[in-house]
């Protein structure tokens, strides 16, 4: 029965398309984000921040998220931040995919959401356990008296096809911004990575890396955002293709599952946030 479940994941998914090339303006912005991302000086994520807004402004939300996805171009090099492409993979085995969203939730909803610790139901279905740990800012983020958190993650990730752990990085800022206008906007950025390859059950799977930001603006009720997401894995039977659409569900479902937490209506998961801690070998 399991081998059926499989195959039929596989068929599924295995005619989807690759969401369309990013403009290359809108690519340029998401590695310019990344890699500015820990600058004191705040003017060149102001500068780029201005220009990513007209994008996510300009979006049909009425569209399915498959249908507004877009392709990114490859996170390397200085681009990186300062960061590195975990040892023994390749940059240009990266799967990049962004996604826009609007939320009715405020950046000061999400800076509570962020200290959560258990992240199930608030990441994607495929995350089956995660932990969150606050390494600072913990006792003044949630309030606004600070402005920096930065957090790791144990994670469980779970499909028909492979199971895996991997431990990530967290680290968000929360600042202002100012337009050509002088019209003030409060902004959070999440950076998020991993620094090791996440090794499967048994040996034969594999998540070689992750790179992402979670850009929120806030607007008079609730937030824009725009999810930015550089990753591969190594798992028999999924392809670029197939891959960049289990991204963009998993997008989707984030979303999806951190509003709906927010309101404390959460409908949509089907996950037990419940659940005992999976073994780790």
């Amino acid at each position: 029965m399991r081998s059926t479940i499989v195959w039929l994941m596989v068929g599924l998914v295995g005619c989807a398309k690759a969401p369309v090339e990013a403009p290359a303006e809108l690519g340029a912005i998401g590695l310019f984000l990344f890699e500015h991302f820990e600058d004191e000086d705040l003017a060149e994520l102001e500068a780029g921040l201005n220009n990513l807004i007209p994008f996510i402004e300009s979006e049909d939300f009425s569209l399915d998220p498959k249908d507004r996805a877009v392709t990114m171009p490859i996170l390397e090099g200085a681009a990186l931040g300062g960061l590195s492409i975990p040892a023994g993979v390749e940059a240009s085995s990266q799967v990049p995919v962004a996604l826009a969203r609007e939320s009715p939730h405020t950046i000061a909803s999400n800076r509570e959401l962020a200290l959560e610790p258990n992240r199930i139901c608030i990441e994607s279905s495929t995350t089956v356990w995660a932990e969150r740990t606050i390494v600072s800012g913990a006792d003044c983020f949630g309030d606004g008296s600070c402005d920096r958190l930065e957090a790791t993650q144990e994670v469980r990730k779970e499909n028909a096809l492979a199971k895996v752990w991997y431990d990530q990085f967290v680290t968000y800022r929360v600042f202002d911004i100012a337009d050509e206008d002088g019209n003030i906007s409060e902004v959070m950025l999440q950076r998020m990575w991993i620094e090791e390859v996440g090794e499967g059950d048994g040996g034969n799977s594999s998540w070689d890396q992750l790179f992402g930001l979670d850009v929120l603006i806030q607007r008079d009720s609730g937030t824009i955002g725009w999810l930015p997401y550089w990753s591969s894995i190594s798992v028999v039977g999924i392809g670029d293709d197939i891959y960049a659409n289990l991204v963009i569900d998993g997008l989707a479902d984030s979303a999806i599952y951190a509003d709906e937490f927010m309101a404390n209506t959460q409908i949509s998961c089907p996950l037990d946030r419940n659940t005992e801690k999976p073994p780790r070998g």
